[in-house]
């Protein structure tokens, strides 16, 4: 089998399993038909976790890409960005696909949602999205530091914030600032998802308006997480698809009706000289 040949403990992990993955009950360095294979069928499955800014250095990605994900009982969900080079053509995606037309597995079960499922509902330019999260984020921590004036980022991956984002202020100036668009460093998507960026919920209210939701959280020092739950709208880019043409259709449709009864443009005459309406 050509995936058991060569540098194998490599080219599983880095293409075809989550970044979490690990063996059970085994491990690369044993012969190929020692390993797990339910268990590689199974992982690979999940797929490889959401590409994060396509086009972005292989350093930095956009943080909120990939990070905002979750499902209802009839859809799941994705943010995702299309990753442009052009930072005036940087768009975060809501994508929502039926939980019935997920693609799955010989199992049955649905793989990890790829930025190609389902359809996109709506988007926004990555800097709108930065400011109006950043905004309602800011109001949070404000009444949440004003309560617990203690309160610190939950340092699970601390080592990964590089001292640049050590606060919560710090993390919303990041935000609003030298990565309000474009590619960011991975330390800040690092503390995003520390803070609950995670939680980022997006509902549709008409049209034009989508509600948007975030519970962020911090850590008292001795140890207690302490939580804020707000929401704010955010103008909607996209109006429904379906109204539009369905509205499109029918104001097409009158035009034509209403141009049978009219006199080509072509066939009138011109009016004659020094008049000025032709009767």
């Amino acid at each position: 089998m050509p995936l058991c040949e060569g540098d194998t403990g490599l080219i599983w992990p880095k293409f075809l399993l989550p970044d979490d993955f690990a063996p059970d009950g085994w491990s690369w360095d044993d012969d190929p038909a020692l390993w797990d294979w339910p268990q590689l069928r199974d992982a690979a499955g999940k797929g490889k976790a959401q590409d994060t800014g396509g086009l972005a250095a292989r350093e930095e990605l956009r943080p909120f890409s990939g990070l905002i994900r979750w499902s209802d009982p009839t859809h799941r969900h994705l943010l995702h960005c299309t990753g442009s080079t052009q930072t005036a053509k940087d768009r975060y995606a809501w994508r929502r696909e039926a939980h019935t037309e997920s693609r799955r597995n010989t199992s049955g079960a649905p793989y990890r949602m790829a930025s190609s499922d389902g359809e996109t509902v709506c988007s926004w330019a990555v800097s709108e999205f930065h400011h109006v999260w950043a905004d309602l984020a800011l109001r949070l921590f404000s009444g949440l530091i004003a309560t617990h004036p203690d309160a610190t980022l939950i340092a699970e991956r601390a080592a990964e914030y590089e001292n640049q984002f050590a606060t919560a202020a710090a993390v919303i100036a990041a935000l609003s600032g030298p990565y309000v668009t474009g590619p960011a460093p991975k330390a800040l998507r690092a503390a995003l998802k520390s803070i609950g960026a995670a939680s980022t919920r997006l509902q549709e209210v008409d049209a034009a308006t989508v509600r948007l939701s975030v519970k962020v959280r911090l850590l008292t020092t001795d140890g207690v997480p302490v939580s804020a739950t707000g929401h704010t709208t955010a103008r909607r880019s996209r109006p429904n698809r379906k109204n539009t043409h369905q509205t499109g259709a029918q104001r097409s449709q009158a035009k034509a009706e209403a141009g049978q009864d009219r006199i080509p443009r072509r066939g009138r005459a011109k009016p004659p000289p020094g008049r000025g309406v032709y009767r």
